[in-house]
């Protein structure tokens, strides 16, 4: 996000009135950010509204740079994305990074198989995990 001359983030939680399509804000926060700051600026600027938001991680892990995760919860089942972005082995420090699952058990989505514990993305790889 370096290098933008300015750009708007916000959260809002808002309330339905009758019909899904008659909706009211009953607290919003907006900040408006008009000078082109560094990549540190930015990361430590998110980190404190998720920590003010109490956002949820979808892995309690350090993530390698370029590989994200994200989770989705539908019919009471969490589903958890892995994406890596990047052209190699998603690498933490320069060696294989290894994402620790933690102790939740997962299925592999694609396959049925069982994961758990550690595993690695291939370049520009994905995962779609379902928790079991």
């Amino acid at each position: 996000m370096s290098g933008l001359p300015s750009f708007i983030l916000g959260a809002a939680i808002n309330a339905c009135i009758t019909q899904p399509s008659l909706c009211h804000v009953i607290y919003a926060k907006w900040y408006h950010i008009a000078s082109r700051n560094d990549d540190r600026f930015t990361g430590d600027f998110l980190r404190s509204l998720i920590r003010e938001f109490n956002l949820p991680r979808a892995l309690e892990t350090l993530l390698p740079k370029g590989v994200f995760a994200q989770s989705r919860v539908q019919d009471g089942k969490t589903f958890l994305f892995l994406l890596n972005f990047n052209g190699v082995p998603s690498q933490l420090n320069g060696k294989p990074a290894q994402i620790d699952l933690g102790s939740k058990n997962y299925t592999d989505a694609e396959t049925h198989a069982p994961v758990q514990g550690i595993l690695t993305l291939d370049p520009y790889g994905s995962r779609v995990l379902v928790e079991a």
